[in-house]
């Protein structure tokens, strides 16, 4: 690519260009929850309501999205750090 047609070139479309690059340096994030350790205590849901619900009948934690979008990676990691008994484990 020429310098001219870098300087010629709008914000937004220099930013389209890079977006793939971006998203192939994210990595995709699987949920796994391990039920024997699983109390239903709700710090999942409480991190990432997005991802995660609570069964309130049987008091353990329900995945929503096993594999969440790239923008709910940190809700996630964050519910997997904060969970009582760390039941919760991820895929990276």
């Amino acid at each position: 690519m020429e310098i001219a047609n870098v300087a010629e070139k709008t914000l937004p479309e220099r930013r389209a260009e890079l977006a793939p690059a971006r998203h192939a340096m994210e990595r995709d994030v699987k949920i796994k929850v391990d039920y024997d350790l699983c109390q239903g205590h709700g710090a999942c849901k409480g991190e990432a309501p997005e991802v995660f619900d609570v069964d309130e009948e049987r008091m353990r934690a329900i995945v929503l999205q096993g594999e969440p979008r790239a923008d709910l990676h940190q809700k996630v990691r964050a519910a997997a750090k904060y969970c009582p008994t760390q039941a919760i484990h991820l895929e990276e």
